[in-house]
């Protein structure tokens, strides 16, 4: 417990910090992946002041508001409990790292639907990737704290403590799920229905040279996921275990670290800065 505190202390918050410079030198170094980054951390409005000469990042800023809408329905359908919908704006080939896109708040779907009793969409987003049961918002609460705070949810509360949340982690208050369970209006829950902003977009849709794939981390590959996530799929019989149609790809093999695994890949943007590049060998063959 007191390690948790101490690398909440050293972590802090800073790393929500996105600079226009920092954005202005990743573009400069055609580096989408960093770029990518900033809008699944919730603040793809920064890069909507962004402009680019080079065509590859004028066409990526170009996407950015598209992007966003589908962030925004992503969390509509969280919030609405429409799992249809949620399917549907997360299936191939769409990334799946969109699954941790946040709101203002640092608000993940998973913490929405764990907060909001929302079962089977947990189901599906753990089914995707079970490590999200650990990523933070901008308080330090993990989708447990918010699971917590409903009545009658234990559920998502179990289903998340089987993919790996961990119970005596502690929120920037230095408070366990289990205090918000005993008081709930200890926690915002009007946060739980925040729904991220976008600009308005053409009605006629994406563009057509719009490619996913400028969107997709390294981090994101798909490769070998069905045979990582058996185990977990089993243990719990979630939701579309074995359907092809569920819309979201399985889990890679950096994905199942816990906790600061998938918090860095949404909010460490600057954390990683002094680190090699991991899209360096992109970076060398388009200048």
């Amino acid at each position: 417990m007191n390690n948790h505190l101490a690398s909440k202390e050293t972590d802090g918050r800073g790393r929500d910090v996105i600079k226009p410079s920092n954005i202005r030198i990743w573009l400069h170094q055609k580096r989408m992946s960093k770029l990518a980054k900033v809008l699944w951390a919730g603040q793809g409005m920064r890069l909507r002041t962004e402009t680019s000469h080079h065509p590859r990042m004028k066409r990526f800023l170009e996407c950015v508001p598209h992007v966003m809408g589908v962030i925004k329905d992503i969390h509509q359908a969280v919030v609405d409990n429409d799992l249809d919908t949620l399917k549907e704006k997360t299936a191939p080939p769409a990334p799946r790292v969109i699954l941790t896109s946040k709101d203002a708040n640092g608000l993940t779907p998973l913490h929405k639907a764990a907060g909001l009793a929302h079962t089977h969409i947990v189901e599906y987003i753990l089914s995707a990737w079970p490590s999200l049961s650990s990523d933070e918002d901008h308080t330090g609460k993990t989708p447990l704290h918010w699971a917590a705070s409903a009545k009658n949810n234990a559920r998502s509360f179990n289903l998340l403590v089987q993919a790996g949340a961990d119970e005596t982690a502690l929120d920037n208050r230095h408070k366990p799920a289990e205090h918000y369970k005993n008081k709930p209006t200890d926690i915002d829950r009007s946060l739980l229905s925040v729904i991220p902003e976008a600009p308005r977009i053409s009605q006629q849709g994406f563009p057509a040279y719009f490619d996913w794939a400028m969107f997709t981390l390294e981090e994101d590959s798909d490769e070998g996921s069905q045979t990582r996530m058996k185990p977990f799929l089993s243990q719990n019989n979630l939701l579309d275990a074995v359907d092809d149609s569920s819309g979201v790809s399985g889990a890679s093999g950096g994905d199942v670290v816990k906790s600061k695994s998938v918090h860095n890949l949404t909010n460490g943007v600057l954390t990683e800065l002094g680190a090699p590049p991991a899209d360096q060998k992109e970076t060398n063959g388009n200048r």
